[in-house]
């Protein structure tokens, strides 16, 4: 082997070395970005079934002031505070981000409605729009919840020891105000 085959060997062995490292480098970083698009999607969703989970709460607690006319649970006017959790967004679709980000909106648009109705029934207790848009919105988060447990493999939520099913309680609720929403716009189901 001459000098100019050695020198030749050794330039296409630094080149497909150069190459391999960069190879790696990018395949660590799509997985570096990959696992911290779960853990943050996780800590979305797990924020997302939290609110669900005290809708269905203030829902639970206000049908027990009504059946019990007042000596348990409490009424309420508000849904419960969202805070999202301090997240990279650029690790996420825009869709998704857009569709996460505009569920804060979503609440305050349902606590304008309660507000409304509230003074218009003139009683906490007059109308069912509280329920209503608690059943509304707690869905809903929990369907955002599940797309991203879903969307990023995160797996189903650990199941609550008590057995009940808060979200097929909210989806009653969702239902029925998604029914009354169409038929207040003459729209067909």
């Amino acid at each position: 082997m001459n000098f100019s085959d050695l020198l030749s060997f050794s330039a296409t062995a630094a080149v497909l070395t150069f190459a391999l490292n960069q190879l790696v480098s990018i395949g660590k970083e799509i997985y570096n970005r990959s696992e911290k698009r779960k853990y943050q999607g996780l800590r979305l969703a797990l924020k997302l079934e939290r609110f669900a989970i005290d809708c269905a709460g203030l829902i639970h607690d206000q049908i027990a002031f009504i059946n019990s006319h007042g000596s348990t649970g409490s009424p309420f006017s508000t849904l419960p505070t969202f805070e999202l959790p301090e997240v990279e967004w650029n690790l996420f679709p825009l869709h998704l981000t857009n569709t996460v980000l505009s569920f804060e909106n979503d609440i305050r648009d349902a606590n304008a409605s309660i507000s409304f109705a509230i003074d218009y029934d003139s009683a906490d207790d007059g109308t069912e729009e509280p329920s209503e848009q608690a059943g509304l919105c707690g869905y809903r988060a929990s369907q955002l919840a599940d797309l991203l447990r879903r969307k990023y493999d995160l797996g189903s939520p650990e199941a609550a020891l008590h057995g009940w099913d808060r979200v097929s309680f909210l989806k009653d609720l969702h239902d029925k105000k998604l029914s009354h929403y169409h038929s207040m716009r003459g729209i067909q189901q």
